[in-house]
């Protein structure tokens, strides 16, 4: 990674500890999970790891291993080997043995005609009694006739050519490179393995694979944004400026703040003025300070402050204002302001262009109106809001004697006595199959069927359906305006005489009403 300063900084991923990879070490991760490796290998025939083009593996005897070769499928002849190696697997008389002190390097590379594991050819080595007594004339043999290209024979063999410099012919060595620590004991099993260099051409690939958490997407262009300036001119020797800088880019970037378009009647040394260098990293904010050591001769004027790279290009500028004796601000998205001049410094939206230019991106942003809300205020909002459901709970009880009342007419009227003063008379049935009927009452002066008897409606259905949705809304009002007639207005009730067809339900020659209503039979005093 690399610092503000511009060094690089390493960081240590494994704890200071040397990672291994391999065939035997294919896979590593460290402890905290943050690096994955694998090592990965292009397979490759068995016959390019055999000696000389054959392959071995190993069987055990007495004092010497043998390691017998096994078939390879080559298009060539194939000669087979075998692998003799001292067996240092005993401990005792190990010194007696010089033939162990070399180790791998002097292991025995033999032809597969030169050694015998059952003892009955003579010449070879593996030699047993049994060769020597079966061999012809063995009296008449000269001494040592049977007992040719054994080890120690192979052995001294190759020594005495390599001590007049020559190469040998048996040993291991000759055959290939061997590693440092050539066998390599299993700590499960205690089975050892002979390694060798593989010399050929060997393809391996290292997958590694890192905490990505803290890694940024990197873009070529840099980008700076020119957010704050701040012009202090009260000395009228000295201007300082101070400029801050954003590096809105995801790489660090090298940065200089640089006066730029001054008016003509100004010292040169204004179009001269210009930051050192800077290293601002990615996502940060350096301030710059600039000072003109000038008189101006202008009271109030404008110049141009630019943000340019290493290469002198421009990235972003903005106009700012210089008032002698004064300090002028230039914020954000607003244009310069003077704390003299404009008092209290209100926010002049910047042009679009201009906004842009100073390295802003997207739509100039607009002010929020944020709006306060006071205790009185969200009461009423809370009584609105238990009014609102009142309301609701009460229109879905009506709803529900609507319904109700389609099929249960006295479900359907009942209440209306004091809301439309029923009952009264009507002029025809609301039902359209008795409407032509004369309209006939029962005892309680409701209208009732001609025929059967029973209750009908006084109301239209559309009327009831209607009226009923809003009943438990209308109901209470209707029931506190009837307590206020009667106890505000008037206690008694004038009599009523009744006459025929004058439109009141008539009993007894006085008018009257429904029994067990809130209105009560009105009678005459004598």
């Amino acid at each position: 990674m690399q610092e503000n300063e511009g060094s690089n900084k390493w960081k240590d991923l494994t704890n200071k500890r040397p990672v291994y990879m391999g065939t035997e070490i294919p896979r590593y991760t460290n402890e905290p999970n943050t690096i994955a490796m694998n090592y990965v290998s292009r397979k490759i025939s068995e016959s390019s790891f055999a000696l000389n083009g054959r392959n071995l593996s190993s069987t055990a005897r007495s004092r010497c291993t043998l390691i017998k070769a096994r078939p390879v499928s080559l298009s060539s002849p194939i000669l087979f080997l075998r692998l003799m190696m001292p067996d240092d697997s005993h401990s005792t008389g190990i010194s007696m043995y010089p033939e162990l002190k070399a180790g791998p390097p002097e292991y025995l590379v033999v032809k597969d005609n030169q050694i015998q594991s059952n003892g009955k050819t003579c010449n070879v080595a593996g030699v047993g009694y049994e060769a020597f007594a079966k061999q012809p004339n063995k009296c008449a043999s000269p001494k040592g006739s049977c007992l040719e290209n054994q080890p120690l024979n192979l052995l001294k063999h190759d020594h005495d050519l390599e001590a007049v410099g020559k190469k040998g012919s048996y040993f291991l060595k000759y055959f290939g490179l061997l590693p440092l620590n050539a066998i390599v004991t299993s700590a499960t099993t205690q089975n050892k393995t002979l390694r060798m260099y593989y010399d050929d051409n060997y393809i391996s690939m290292l997958d590694v694979e890192l905490n990505a958490d803290e890694n940024v997407m990197l873009r070529r262009n840099f980008l700076a944004i020119l957010t704050e300036v701040y012009i202090e001119s009260t000395n009228g020797k000295r201007t300082n400026i101070i400029a801050k800088v954003f590096n809105n880019a995801l790489i660090s970037g090298v940065y200089i703040v640089a006066m730029a378009e001054c008016p003509l009647d100004m010292p040169a040394s204004f179009g001269n003025i210009a930051s050192k260098p800077v290293l601002i990293g990615p996502q940060k904010v350096h301030t710059f300070h600039l000072e003109v050591d000038c008189p101006l001769t202008n009271i109030d004027f404008y110049c141009t402050l630019q943000v340019l790279n290493t290469d002198s290009q421009l990235l972003s500028y903005r106009r700012i204002r210089i008032r002698s004796g004064d300090r002028c601000i230039c914020m954000w998205y607003c244009r310069c302001a003077c704390l003299l001049d404009d008092g209290a410094l209100k926010c002049n939206h910047l042009p679009t262009e201009s906004y842009l230019a100073a390295g802003f991106q997207g739509g100039m942003p607009l002010p929020i109106h944020v709006v306060q809300y006071t205790f009185i205020d969200d009461m009423i909002a809370m009584m609105f809001l238990v009014l609102l459901f009142v309301c609701i709970i009460l229109l879905s009880m009506g709803l529900v004697k609507a319904l109700v009342g389609l099929a249960v007419i006295s479900v359907s009227e009942w209440g209306f006595d004091i809301i439309y003063g029923l009952p009264k008379r009507i002029q025809k049935y609301n039902e359209k199959h008795i409407r032509e009927r004369s309209v006939v009452y029962n005892d309680n002066l409701w209208p009732v069927h001609p025929d059967t008897g029973v209750q009908v409606r006084s109301l239209a259905l559309s009327a009831e359906f209607c009226s009923n949705l809003v009943f438990f809304v209308i109901y209470p009002v209707a029931v506190i305006w009837t307590i206020i007639k009667r106890f505000f207005f008037s206690t008694q009730f004038p009599d009523v005489e009744c006459k025929e067809n004058s439109g009141c339900p008539c009993k007894g020659g006085k008018q009257v009403q429904r029994k067990n209503s809130s209105m009560q039979r009105k009678r005459s005093r004598y």
